[in-house]
């Protein structure tokens, strides 16, 4: 099957690839790529936690990127396996797990705001691709879809937007609140995000 899929990718000439979106049409390309950025990510975040046991968080970031990269990637396959009852129960969980991941390795990179950036990350990706063309079919018929629309909405930018406002507010107090908001944003003096130490280390 990988060959059959590898060939498909190949020009009619036979000089090789003609074009890197054709490596992206690929379904294991897509894999290694979302297998690869997701083990970073989750690595990352892992390792934080399990400063003394970097072997078993490597062993879970593997598993956990491997899963969401096959069932995101390898839907036919996936879905063929398990089902559509259990298929769209394992997609959802797949991308949560991607979303909270990913949440959590832009805010270690740039602070507490990296939280809302990422989201609306999320809604930007969400409310401009083709939703036929990225998610299974199963998925697309089914009651699950109703979440997709609403992280997908302006509903939730102005949710989104409106809780960013509201902890800004909250922000005010004794202190200065360009003070207050910049540790909220940028992390506390003992836990800086890495952002803020790569340019202290840099001064």
């Amino acid at each position: 099957m990988l060959s059959l899929q590898m060939v498909s990718a190949y020009n009619g000439y036979g000089y090789g690839w003609s074009s890197p979106t054709q490596w992206l049409q690929n379904e294991w390309v897509v894999f290694g790529l979302i297998f690869v950025i997701f083990f970073a990510m989750i690595f990352f975040g892992i390792s934080k936690t399990m400063k003394e046991n970097l072997g078993v968080a490597a062993v879970i970031a593997f598993g956990l990127s491997a899963f969401i990269a096959f069932t995101i990637s390898q839907r036919t396959i996936f879905y063929g396996y398990v089902g559509e009852g259990l298929g769209n129960w394992f997609f959802i969980i797949a991308i949560l797990i991607a979303a909270v991941f990913f949440i959590r390795f832009i805010t270690n990179i740039i602070g507490g705001a990296g939280m809302f950036l990422a989201l609306f990350a999320i809604w930007l990706v969400l409310s401009n691709v083709d939703p036929y063309a990225v998610l299974p079919s199963q998925f697309m018929y089914s009651n699950y879809f109703s979440l997709y629309q609403f992280f997908a909405s302006s509903t939730f930018l102005v949710i989104l937007i409106a809780a960013f406002v509201f902890i800004i507010v909250v922000s005010f107090g004794k202190q200065d609140i360009s003070k207050r908001v910049g540790r909220w944003l940028w992390g506390k003096k003992e836990e800086m995000s890495v952002l803020e130490k790569l340019t202290k280390s840099k001064a």
